[in-house]
């Protein structure tokens, strides 16, 4: 009896075709999910790193806060605190949106919409540790909501003109964004006007001196950076009906440019 054939080169390498296409499918695309999960989660991290400097810069500690993608939701701060709290992490780069959860409600960013705690829950938890002083309690407000006499009102502007004199309420350059510095001025006066519920405020904003960028006029810009800042006050409790906001365009009283770029506060 002859032998069997040999196989042909041909048959015993014959290339499993079905199992090379799925691969080719499956592989890229398990690979496809990966790259997708993985920047996303990077990047919530590295937002979290700077909304935790940031809030250390404003003065605030204790504060956590935690990303859905880039938007911000902070918890762990005081009423006085919750302005800055939302001002220092919204200027924090790459993030968009930074509300404050305070018990039933949150606090939200001027110009965002507010939401129920309930439906702010997020889908990446990040603790943030900053090493920065607690800020100093809200006084008590005093009973009754009247207008200020005239004795108060002189009372409640020295206190304010003290705290932006030492530390001024400035913006970053060509822009209506608060510097940390007036983050934390801000998140200074925000207790002592609410101690004083009668108080009314006119919120007046400056630019520098120069042409600026082209994009924005110093009337639009100076419009902006009070409003920037009554803004801050409203969200932190202080009734709107109580506070003006006048963009006032350059500021021609100052030597030192950076300080030019302001909002002064004043008791009316």
């Amino acid at each position: 009896m002859p032998p069997p054939p040999e196989p042909s080169d041909r048959s015993a390498r014959r290339t499993p075709w079905a199992a090379l296409v799925v691969s080719a499918i499956a592989v890229p695309t398990v690979l496809a999910g990966l790259t997708l999960l993985w920047p996303g989660q990077q990047i919530q991290n590295t937002l979290t790193e700077r909304a935790g400097a940031a809030l250390s810069a404003a003065g605030i500690s204790g504060a956590m806060v935690r990303f859905d993608g880039r938007d911000a939701t902070i918890t762990g701060v005081s009423d006085a605190e919750a302005a800055a709290a939302v001002q220092a992490v919204k200027g924090a780069t790459g993030v968009r949106v930074a509300q404050v959860v305070m018990g039933a409600g949150v606090a939200a960013a001027p110009g965002a919409a507010s939401t129920s705690a309930a439906a702010a829950v997020p889908a990446s938890t990040a603790p943030v540790a900053t090493s920065a002083p607690a800020a100093a309690p809200t006084p008590t407000p005093a009973p009754g909501g009247g207008d200020l006499d005239g004795a108060a009102k002189q009372a409640l502007q020295a206190r304010i003109a003290a705290l932006t004199a030492a530390a001024p309420i400035t913006f970053g350059g060509d822009s209506p964004q608060l510097t940390p510095q007036g983050q934390a001025t801000v998140a200074k006066v925000l207790p002592i006007v609410r101690a004083a519920p009668g108080a009314r405020l006119e919120i007046d904003g400056f630019v520098a001196r120069g042409p600026g960028n082209g994009r924005l006029s110093a009337q639009q810009l100076s419009d902006q950076r009070a409003a920037v800042v009554r803004d801050a006050l409203v969200a932190g409790g202080v009734p709107a009906d109580h506070l003006t906001a006048h963009g006032r365009g350059e500021d021609t009283t100052s030597a030192d440019r950076a300080l030019e770029r302001r909002a002064t506060i004043t008791v009316v």
